[in-house]
């Protein structure tokens, strides 16, 4: 009953705040009507998650699927909606106190407006499926036969109510149209169990890399079943990862790539504890390999991979915040949060995400393939 308290506490807050918000949209609307209209709204936003939660077999269901395209076009707008208005809150709150009313004027209804706005482009680029960016990872000494090499990483799909077979072979695709040496998948592969989403996985397996296709769990996994959905991953010709890695040979050049699981596991299975050390061990020397990869869903292991003498990090989960305003926020929580970033020696590569979780919005933040093409650093 304790444990009950304070997530009963934090929605009632978030109710009555969403409350105060619609009386600020609809001031000619009685208190007991604005309540009601937060409540439907928070229905809208989250009824269907509970639903499919506690009755995933409703996972192929139409209505599911249709309340599932409300709630999460709902939860975009709603939070956008907050997050642009929540300034001018603050200013409004601030002048109120000294006596000044209305200096502000009727400002939540041009915030709704505008929100709107940025949720109908947000959704519009999120129906156009990700965009393949080029980038360049200049390595000191690489060795002349990985001058070239072609990296392509796909991050942060959530394959689920929302994420089906047709955006999953736009992503195939364009990933194909790379034409990758090795493919790199790094974690949230779905919000669903295997069994429900097996044949919306299934265009993975038409993806075609020279010298292999490798795969670590992200949180999401582990949500839904993280050992049936690896075990889908390596029938589609993907290489699991579980703190393990493989050495890749080409031409004369010996690539180390090494996965760790998320976090998260740990919760679920004792052996799934990400454990870099584990992940990075073999027989051979350390200087036997011409180049080291590293496969992890969070950017934070970085601070242990630097060290460990990693070359290149490839990491998703932030999403990049997904869409604006959000994105204001991502870097209160993570250093590293998009994009190439230079750790020491290590080269950090953070995807915003391939799919996208929660709002179907990605507003400014694009979802995104990357393909990665490796040359060698000019020396002074």
């Amino acid at each position: 009953m304790k444990k009950a308290i304070f997530p009963l506490l934090i929605l009632s807050l978030l109710i009555a705040f969403t409350t105060y918000k619609v009386e600020q949209i609809w001031p000619e609307a009685s208190t007991a009507l604005a309540v009601l209209t937060s409540l439907l709204l928070f229905v809208a936003m989250f009824g269907w998650q509970l639903i499919y939660r506690r009755f995933p077999s409703t996972f192929d269901k139409p209505w599911l699927q249709l309340l599932a395209w409300i709630g999460s076009t709902a939860i975009g707008l709603w939070g956008t909606f907050i997050l642009l208005s929540l300034p001018l809150d603050l200013i409004h709150f601030a002048l109120a106190s000294t006596g000044t009313t209305n200096a502000l004027g009727d400002y939540g209804f041009v915030i709704l407006i505008t929100s709107i706005g940025i949720n109908v482009l947000g959704l519009w680029q999120t129906l156009s499926g990700p965009k393949t960016k080029q980038v360049s990872i200049a390595i000191s000494g690489l060795s002349p036969d990985l001058e070239g090499l072609r990296i392509t990483q796909i991050s942060d799909l959530h394959v689920g109510p929302t994420i089906q077979s047709r955006y999953v072979k736009k992503v195939v695709s364009r990933v194909n149209e790379s034409k990758p040496d090795i493919v790199v998948f790094t974690g949230d592969l779905a919000d669903a169990k295997a069994s429900n989403i097996r044949t919306h996985l299934r265009p993975l397996g038409e993806i075609r890399a020279l010298h292999g296709m490798f795969y670590v769990t992200g949180n999401h996994e582990y949500y839904w079943g993280a050992k049936e959905l690896i075990n889908e991953m390596n029938t589609l010709g993907f290489t699991p990862l579980i703190n393990e890695n493989r050495e890749v040979t080409i031409q004369s050049a010996r690539v180390l790539v090494a996965g760790v699981t998320d976090p998260a596991g740990a919760s679920f299975y004792p052996d799934h504890r990400p454990d870099l050390t584990r992940a990075l061990k073999t027989t051979s020397a350390a200087s036997d390999f011409a180049l080291k990869l590293l496969l992890c869903h969070r950017p934070g292991v970085s601070l242990e991979a630097e060290p460990a003498g990693v070359d290149i990090q490839f990491s998703g989960h932030t999403h990049a915040g997904q869409f604006f305003p959000f994105n204001l926020l991502i870097p209160l929580a993570h250093r590293y949060y998009r994009g190439l970033n230079r750790h020491g020696r290590l080269w950090v590569y953070v995807n915003p995400g391939t799919g996208y979780w929660g709002p179907a919005n990605r507003f400014a933040i694009p979802s995104e393939i990357t393909s990665f093409v490796l040359t060698r650093a000019q020396t002074a």
